[in-house]
């Protein structure tokens, strides 16, 4: 609980901690653990981690090429060690990016059926309940759970969303090992498009909705609507001294930037373009594209300087494609 009360003075104070980070310069793990901003109370040593990330690539690549087994006996602790691994691989990904986080979102073109997604719904076969089964806003079950969650509202596959909380005994407390302390994993589907199909998300999160954790998590809902509803209110330039921001330094989130948002609107009102309702970079990118759109350059420039993938981008995610690897 200690940790939990650590965790929302840190949000409320990050915002000022972070102004002066440099976060355009090439990231490593060693970096990463220069950082407290990041590591925060993460209980993973560096020398863990790197053994995690070469073990997540040795998964990573038999997941991809269809040569990972698993296995009739069921160790608990061993199956959830490999997530954990999988996760720091993932996240050894987005350092790579240039995009560390302490708050992050990852969207992943599973390509190859799902094998990722299948690869963490197999430990929670193995730890849910019948009565876990159907998605709440709170657990009972220590290991696992059919979970809701705020993420991609419109954009997820129904009851595809499921809770992991780092937990190796049902004696032991949430462990934090997770990269920057995280104690839980949700994972869910995006539903398919004509041009993007069998694509996942990963949030890694201080906490879960375990009935012991609810309130600090609820706490974190709270926190995250902050982040959308302050700058539109006082605007993203006075929040930003107040809280970071969904596009703030560290917070990789799957949210439309304000920055993009904001200069989009404005560009629209300038060159007399009738604006469209967007909730993405990606429905911004279609309406600069097209063909009778040629008068939002800043915009256009904006988005092709700071982001990558912006056909398919939400917002500032990290996006893996496991067909890259």
């Amino acid at each position: 609980m200690m940790k939990h009360i650590i965790a929302t003075l840190f949000c409320m104070h990050s915002a000022l901690y972070t102004m002066n980070i440099d976060q355009d310069d090439t990231w490593s793990l060693e970096r990463y653990y220069n950082t407290p901003q990041l590591v925060r109370w993460g209980t993973t040593t560096k020398e863990q981690a790197a053994e995690y990330i070469n073990t997540g690539k040795e998964l990573w690549e038999k997941l991809i090429i269809k040569k990972y087994a698993h296995t009739d006996q069921f160790e608990q602790k061993e199956e959830l060690l490999k997530r954990i691994a999988v996760c720091w691989f993932l996240y050894s990904k987005a350092l790579e990016q240039k995009k560390p986080f302490y708050n992050g979102m990852f969207v992943i073109k599973d390509t190859h059926d799902h094998a990722l997604y299948n690869f963490f719904y197999q430990y929670v076969e193995q730890t849910i309940d019948d009565k876990h089964k159907d998605p709440g806003y709170y657990s009972t079950n220590l290991f696992s759970y059919a979970r809701h969650s705020t993420h991609f509202k419109k954009d997820k596959e129904p009851n595809s969303e499921y809770g992991i909380e780092i937990r190796y005994s049902d004696k032991d407390w949430a462990a934090y090992d997770l990269p920057s302390g995280c104690s839980h994993i949700l994972m869910g589907k995006l539903k398919n498009t004509d041009d993007y199909k069998n694509r996942m998300y990963l949030k890694m999160e201080d906490a879960g909705i375990y009935y012991t954790e609810i309130i600090y998590h609820a706490g974190g809902v709270v926190w995250s609507c902050a982040r959308k509803v302050l700058p539109c209110l006082i605007g993203s330039q006075i929040a930003s001294k107040f809280i970071t921001l969904n596009d703030g330094k560290f917070c990789q989130k799957e949210h439309l930037p304000h920055t993009v948002k904001n200069l989009y609107y404005q560009e629209c009102k300038k060159q007399n373009v009738s604006p469209h309702t967007v909730s993405s970079i990606s429905q911004i990118w279609k309406h600069i594209k097209d063909s009778e759109v040629n008068s939002l350059p800043k915009t256009k420039e904006l988005i092709e300087k700071q982001y990558s993938n912006f056909q398919e981008r939400f917002g500032d995610e990290i996006i893996i494609d496991t067909g890259s690897f």
